[in-house]
């Protein structure tokens, strides 16, 4: 396993080093691994990119003592291309808990066709004469840092990263670490050092190399400096500022320092996903931060959600690290949670609407259909991940959510307190985080009437989304019963659960109003009656507060399309109606008419 890199890389770019972007763009790089053995070995196995991204002839190739400071060379080498591993064979056998530091020299090339591994793209100055900008960014998010680093590239490998970079003048580079020193090598050329990271992934290492400007502000500890294109330079204060606010109220949430001296926050045009929260380097497409004008206001809104989501990461994702992507849920599920919350306290503004919508999309998003995936399905190639982290986002969300509504705002901040300190540095997997669920509910008193493990076991490990069904049984009551929501076809009838162990049934928590009342939480496992009026106007799992689709009566849609006054129901709770009959009756569950009488109830309802 990884203690420490030591990484050097020598960066050339465009119209500095006698290069146009028809050229091969190429990267050196020299780089010594201090590794601890957990096994006897007679091999170092590295992460390697294939020859279109590193060339595989490495040179002067050492394995180091540090003890007794003898070398050894490297016997021979092997190459599975299929898992992107490169094994070197040593001349010897390697004890337990041996430490050793493997050095080498070696090149590759930058990513000019996508914003993968490192990569270089441009931005066009708006100055009269047009002028191109080129600049290298990093994005290693799940497995591309081996595209230019070979290193042990998986998430449970936390190590120390110590980093120089090498970039044509006038350049600036900024990485992972503060900036240490900068210093001129000749005329062209000057080197940047890094301080040494905290222990981390290596999914996380960022590296910008650019021309762009920055405004930067001191904040408690921290030093946070914005890099954009001069062209948004009357936009740039205002998200200066708002980052600062956000940090220094989740220092608060978590009562925890963030562990950087620096933050560094780029604005860079081409990127292949909207933000990624590298540790002390957090990347944004440009039109995430600047695109909207004054008056967009849901532009402003997704900006601040998003600006919001990655500085949670720098707790929930970077100090604390899911073991594998399987467990990525508890860093996207549990920060969109979180993000949701933090906006809601800090800024009193509830943009519970455009997350939920973020979250719904992907519950039903037809190439990532979650009620067929658990949220911790296995698979072996993280480069296909694709579906497993749509539903991080989404289901995610849905089951931290209903664990924030279980315990409130106060316990459930209890526990992501405690959680950040237990488990700092670490790699963690969904049983840590329960443990800790659990453990706030016993010390609260009411641990006895919540099972958080069984929780874990209906919600993350099992596939599926319950179907909850309503029914009026008399005048005063309605009867709850549930049944797996499944994808119907005639090749293959039934549900079959993702694993046997576990039953095919959830204990399922029950919000519900009357008349626009929240009503006292119940939980549904085979039969649940509730005492209700049939004059009164209900609403099961109101804004979906719960991860489950409910189904009601055909009659009961027309009782809610001419019932609904302004004085009945708020607006925002027929939402989960519309959406729960809108899909029913896409998977045949129940008939369009129905789906047709849920959206009138929407045009009839008052905007409260």
């Amino acid at each position: 396993m990884p203690i420490k890199y030591n990484v050097q890389l020598k960066i050339f770019l465009p119209n500095h080093n006698n290069l146009s972007l028809d050229d091969d763009i190429i990267f050196e790089g020299k780089i010594s691994i201090r590794l601890k053995t957990r096994i006897p070995t007679n091999f170092i196995a590295l992460n390697v990119a294939n020859e279109s991204y590193i060339n595989p002839n490495f040179k002067n190739m050492f394995v180091i003592d540090p003890i007794l400071m003898k070398k050894d060379v490297i016997k021979s080498i092997e190459y599975n291309d299929k898992n992107e591993i490169m094994y070197f064979f040593l001349n010897k056998q390697l004890k337990i808990d041996e430490v050793v530091i493997f050095s080498f020299e070696y090149f590759g090339y930058v990513n000019k066709y996508e914003n993968l591994g490192i990569f270089i793209n441009k931005t066009i100055s708006k100055l009269p004469n047009n002028s191109t900008k080129f600049y290298i960014g990093t994005h290693n998010q799940p497995g591309f840092a081996r595209r230019f680093i070979p290193c042990l590239d998986e998430p449970n490998y936390k190590s120390v990263w110590n980093v120089s970079v090498i970039h044509p003048k006038p350049s600036k580079a900024v990485g992972n670490g503060s900036p240490l020193l900068e210093e001129d090598i000749d005329d062209k050329w000057k080197k940047t050092t890094f301080s040494p990271t905290h222990r981390m992934s290596s999914y996380l290492f960022a590296l910008f190399v650019s021309e762009f400007k920055y405004i930067e502000k001191e904040v408690t500890h921290t030093n946070i400096r914005l890099w954009f294109d001069p062209k948004y330079n009357n936009k740039a204060e205002n998200i200066l500022y708002l980052n600062e606010h956000l940090l220094i109220f989740l220092e608060h949430y978590f009562d925890y320092a963030y562990q950087m001296n620096h933050l560094d926050i780029v604005a860079i045009p081409h990127l292949n996903v909207d933000a990624m929260e590298n540790w002390g380097l957090i990347m944004f497409k440009s039109n995430i931060l600047f695109g909207g004008s004054e008056n967009d206001k849901l532009k402003q809104e997704a900006a601040l959600i998003t600006i919001t989501h990655e500085l949670i990461h720098q707790w929930i994702g970077n100090l604390i690290t899911p073991e594998w992507w399987q467990h990525v849920w508890i860093a996207e599920g549990v920060t969109q949670l979180m993000t949701e919350i933090v906006i809601q306290k800090l800024y009193h503004e509830n943009l519970s609407l455009q997350i939920f919508n973020r979250s719904r999309r992907g519950m039903f998003n037809d190439f990532n259909k979650t009620y067929d995936l658990t949220l911790e399905d296995n698979f072996d190639d993280i480069h296909n991940y694709k579906h497993h982290f749509n539903i991080a986002y989404s289901k995610g969300y849905g089951i931290t959510k209903m664990v924030y509504l279980i315990l409130g705002y106060d316990l459930f901040r209890e526990a992501m307190r405690s959680y950040v300190k237990k488990n700092k540095f670490s790699n963690v997997n969904s049983t840590i985080l329960f443990q800790r669920f659990q453990k706030v509910a016993n010390d609260s008193g009411f641990g006895d009437q919540i099972n958080f493990n069984l929780m874990r076991k209906e919600w993350v490990l099992q596939k599926g989304i319950p179907l909850v069904d309503v029914k009026r049984i008399d005048n005063n009551t309605i009867e709850l019963t549930q049944q797996p929501f499944d994808v119907r076809n005639d090749k293959d009838l039934g549900y079959k659960p993702f694993n046997e162990k576990f039953r095919c049934t959830w204990n399922i928590p029950i919000w519900y109003t009357v008349n626009g009342v929240l009503q006292k939480l119940e939980w549904l496992q085979n039969r649940l009656l509730l005492n209700v009026s049939s004059s009164d106007i209900y609403i099961i799992n109101p804004e979906t507060r719960g991860w489950y689709l409910v189904r009601y009566e055909k009659d009961y849609y027309k009782i809610l399309k001419n019932k609904i006054t302004k004085n009945t129901v708020p607006h925002r709770f027929y939402m989960s109606i519309v959406c729960d009959a809108v899909w029913l009756c896409v998977e045949k569950y129940t008939d369009c008419q129905t789906g047709f009488e849920s959206t009138k109830c929407i045009v009839r309802a008052p905007s409260n």
